[in-house]
């Protein structure tokens, strides 16, 4: 299903968005799902290719 199979399937408009500005502020969040969940202790920049470094 692509963007906007999933887009109508939830009966809203697709939107763009840029996933680097979106995610820019999120490494505390991505540190707390790790730490919660009792994930591997990788940071969000070495598992997503999208953020700068």
């Amino acid at each position: 299903m692509g963007a906007r199979g999933a887009a109508a399937y939830q009966g809203v408009a697709p939107r763009a968005f840029s996933l680097t500005r979106e995610m820019r502020d999120k490494h505390a969040v991505w540190e707390g799902l790790v730490r919660g969940h009792g994930l591997a202790p990788h940071s969000l920049q070495a598992l997503a290719n999208w953020l700068p470094a």
